[in-house]
């Protein structure tokens, strides 16, 4: 592979002058405050390219800034991106101005190679193309997140204790069956022809995990401690309790020690070893990474993001516009850094008091900074966040070049205007930025896309030995809870969003979600970053600690399958079906008034009509009538012939020794039992179940010489001593109890029909969030939300599938107002923190026009937490001042459409 050709290729030695060092932070001393913030450099141009494009000069290196705080409370800080309209990608060929992936490689290691270039097009050209988007504003992590910052979130949401249940009950009681309660990723064959379980953590992980519990140290003379493979498979004590995680314990937190034998092994830790607390965490899955940003109200960068982040506005392939340095640090730091404390020695000797301050304080602090271990427990070697700062992207964020390869959240797609033969062209796979301390130049850019590994594409579970991730958020509050959900809904196979075939080309068309326009409310606990602890310097990022964020967003369509605005409202106008009648719903996805999908994180609740499912009795009618009375006519008539044989088998006379056996059984002339009606499944007076006429007698159903009746136990009026008048299900099968039971007329049926009544939904109870849509209910038109999944009746229609079912939820009559306008309002949203009212306004394009309709929604959250001093609640927006009889000034109604 080019990749490991690359990273084994080793370049030649050169001087390193001050103005090409890199200054490091060392986690073993404190570095004075920078006199520039590294974000606000401003980036140099990139050289123009030539025949062989030179190397760009390099700046003098920025101040560096000091290392983020160590704790477990010092969370990632967020720096702000403005959002607005990016262009990421690269052209084939670059002109005087920009870059070009031609001359990119020309002018990096692999163009001094031979024989690459079949390689370089299959591995790399997927970086070409380029392509425009526009990005609602965001902020994004300032470093990678650390293992100290990871393991507070494990200890938070995936420490799970499991208790070993007793002998004979069911549930998992060896350390393999444990793991597999936790899996990461769907079981698939592997190609051994095995099962592989992607599981959080392994048995062998478990075991170190709860060795002090499972195999507790042995005093002297006890016998010898059985060996780890023993503990796979053994039966665990009923009642002990293993610690287990829902998500990665990283394999590199593991410890050397010496067994009792004198041996030396690793062993996992579920915290991170002494002195890695500040590094990033890696080998963790994409899975991992998405659990945790979640958790903290964040999502894992989009790659469109993640690159925005690392060019900049002027979009360079590399931060500040400088490559050679960075490249060079990361690779045998401790060598370059003796050679630089030699330069800087002469710099300061020669330069006496004509050395401006910021170079002398440059100076001095290369001059203080000291080696790094780097021995590490992994292949691929990580230090701790924010050591070079030269490395700054224009938006201040540190590392996204290096140190550890960084996880994005969409999957691998070519650029729209991508021109790369390369074999990954439609490979499904996710993607790793930025590059990792072993690469090479080409890989520590901003544009090359890592996509593989050992020749297979990356998967979402799989945990790569040097990927870690860094954090994000939308700019508006909850939309970054929601981000991942509007992902899932969006990618969902078969399709759960309306569409519809598009007449011009007859492809499907569905609807998109849109997390620009998206309005939602927000409570996470935040406090000010700075690297030195004081809360006031530091204003551009933020630091989340504390727990999860709690949110609730609503993300509108962002196409919608009304073409013209009437449309919306005849669908609206058309009711729901009535379940209880049993008809189908016959509506196609285009037809169901769609507004988005309202997503809620845990700890939030909402109060509306929610559904419930009850039993109710229907009297048969008709044809359902009449075959039940014909089939209770036939199996009556069985039943009957049956008895009468019984009772005259019983009162003939035992049969004379070598007589035979008795009388043969009666013979019921073949007769069955007439089919039920269709959905019996209750009556009036017995218990719903088929009568057993028709069924012949058997020697086996014989009563035996020592258990006939006597005479003094016949029943009077010659009644069944076997007959159950209660009707119970269970002794009815007992056939000692009652072998043949009279038949009973079936005369109703039970069906379940929907029911609302005042009650909660529950964020955490539907983690894929509801879908909002309008209906005409019971005669009135409602706002209702439903799950957003694929229903038990519902439709395929030819642009795809969506939930038809019963809703969820109808929320109140006067919780919407709907407008027709001409140009559509900034979404915004409003909380009442005394009584838990959130007020949302939103905006649903007709596609193809500018007007549409705006949606102002009113949602009552249930055990409302009011908000505090310490952790407020945010809001999208402001809403507008009213005017014109209490309407929002800025929109011009057309005509109201909102329910009556």
């Amino acid at each position: 592979m080019l990749l490991r050709r690359l990273n084994n290729f080793t370049v030649g030695a050169a001087l390193l002058s001050l103005a090409f060092f890199v200054s490091p932070v060392c986690a073993h001393q404190e570095a004075p405050a920078p006199a520039k913030a590294p974000g606000e450099e401003t980036p140099p141009k990139a050289p123009p390219p030539a025949e062989e494009p030179p190397a760009p000069a390099p700046p003098t290196a920025p101040a560096p800034a000091p290392a983020p705080a160590a704790g477990p409370t010092a969370f990632a800080g967020l720096l702000p991106l403005p959002g607005g309209k990016v262009v990421v990608g690269m052209p084939r060929s670059g002109d005087k101005k920009t870059w070009g992936f031609k001359e990119l490689i020309a002018w990096s290691v692999l163009g001094r190679m031979q024989g690459v270039e079949s390689s370089v097009e299959t591995e790399l050209s997927l970086a070409v193309g380029e392509q425009a988007e526009t990005l609602p504003p965001y902020w994004i992590g300032k470093y990678e997140v650390t293992s100290a910052q990871y393991h507070e979130f494990l200890k938070a949401a995936g420490r799970v204790e499991v208790v070993v249940p007793p002998k004979g009950s069911p549930g998992p009681n060896t350390l393999e069956a444990i793991s597999r309660q936790f899996l990461i990723a769907p079981m698939f064959r592997a190609a051994n022809g095995k099962n592989y379980y992607p599981v959080a953590v392994d048995w062998e992980g478990l075991y170190d995990i709860n060795e002090a519990v499972l195999n507790p140290p042995r005093k002297e003379g006890d016998p010898a401690r059985p060996g780890k493979e023993v503990f796979q498979t053994l039966p665990l004590v009923p009642g002990m309790k293993i610690i287990a995680y829902r998500f990665t314990v990283p394999r590199a937190w593991t410890i050397r020690e010496r067994t009792e034998d004198g041996k030396e092994r690793r062993r996992l830790l579920d915290s991170p070893p002494p002195g890695t607390g500040d590094h990033p965490v890696t080998g963790v899955s994409l899975t991992d990474a998405i659990a945790m940003a979640e958790y903290y109200g964040c999502h894992v960068p989009t790659e469109i993001e993640w690159e925005t982040a690392a060019r900049g506005p002027k979009g360079e392939p590399w931060p500040t516009g400088e490559f050679e340095p960075l490249g060079m640090a990361w690779s045998g730091f401790n060598i370059q850094l003796e050679l630089a404390q030699v330069e800087a020695k002469k710099r300061l000797k020669s330069g006496g008091d004509r050395i401006p301050p910021a170079e002398r304080a440059r100076l001095d602090w290369i001059l203080a900074a000291k080696p790094i271990d780097e021995a590490t427990t992994m292949d691929v070697p990580v230090f701790p966040v924010g050591m070079f700062p030269l490395g700054a992207a224009p938006c201040g964020a540190l590392d996204l070049l290096g140190n550890a390869e960084e996880w994005v959240s969409t999957p691998l797609v070519p650029w729209e205007k991508s021109d790369s033969k390369s074999v990954w062209l439609h490979a499904r796979a996710q993607v790793l930025r930025g590059g990792n301390t072993l690469d090479k130049d080409i890989f520590l850019t901003a544009t090359i896309r890592k996509f593989w590994v050992e020749g297979n594409p990356l998967a979402a579970h799989q945990r790569y030995t040097s990927a870690g991730f860094r954090l994000a958020r939308h700019a508006v509050p909850g939309a970054s809870s929601a981000f991942h959900t509007v992902g899932r809904a969006l990618s969902a196979d078969p399709p759960i969003l309306p569409g519809e075939i598009d007449p011009r080309t007859r492809n499907p068309v569905f609807v998109g979600l849109s997390i620009d326009r998206a309005s939602g409310i927000e409570r996470l606990d935040e406090v000010a970053w700075d690297p030195a602890g004081s809360p006031g310097n530091d204003p551009r990022g933020k630091v989340f600690h504390t727990g999860p964020a709690r949110s609730l967003c609503v993300v509108p369509a962002s196409g919608t399958p009304f073409r013209e605005a009437g449309t919306l409202r005849k669908a609206w106008d058309r009711p729901v079906h009535d379940v209880a009648s049993g008809q189908p719903e016959t509506r196609e996805p285009r037809d169901i008034p769609f507004l988005g999908i309202l997503h809620m994180t845990e700890g939030m609740e909402l109060k509306g009509e929610v559904f419930t499912e009850v039993k109710k009795e229907i009297p048969l009618a008709g044809e359902d009538l009449k075959r039940a009375k014909e089939s209770f006519d036939a199996a009556h008539k069985a039943w009957a012939e049956r008895k009468a044989a019984r009772e005259k088998e019983a009162e003939a006379p035992p049969p004379e020794d070598g007589a035979g056996g008795g009388a043969p059984p009666p013979d019921d002339g073949g007769k069955k039992q007439a089919p039920l009606p269709p959905r019996s499944g209750s009556k009036k007076g017995g218990d719903g179940k088929p009568p057993k006429g028709g069924d012949k007698s058997k020697d086996g159903d014989k009563p035996k010489d020592g258990d006939k009746p006597k005479d003094g136990d016949k029943p009077k009026d010659g009644a069944d001593p076997t007959h159950n008048p209660d009707g119970n299900p269970e002794e009815e099968e007992e056939p000692a109890e009652d072998p043949d039971p009279e038949p009973v007329m079936v005369t109703h049926r039970t069906v379940l029909v929907p029911s609302y009544g005042p009650g909660f939904v529950k964020g955490e109870d539907h983690p894929g969030g509801l879908f909002l849509g309008l209906v005409q209910w019971q005669g009135e038109k409602r706002v209702v939300l439903w799950e957003a999944r694929m229903g038990k009746v519902g439709t395929a229609a030819p642009g795809g599938s969506v939930l038809l079912e019963s809703p969820l939820v109808i929320l109140p009559k006067d919780c919407l107002e709907v407008r027709k306008v001409n140009k559509p309002a900034a979404p915004w949203s409003v909380l009442d923190t005394t009584s838990g009212e959130a007020e949302h306004q939103f905006f649903l394009p007709v596609e193809g026009k500018q007007e549409g309709f705006e949606f102002t929604l009113k949602i009552q959250l249930g055990d409302f937490p009011p908000g505090t001093a310490a952790c407020p609640w945010r809001t999208t927006g402001t809403k507008p001042a009213k005017a014109n009889g209490g309407k929002p000034a800025e929109a011009e109604p057309e005509k109201s459409v909102g329910p009556k």
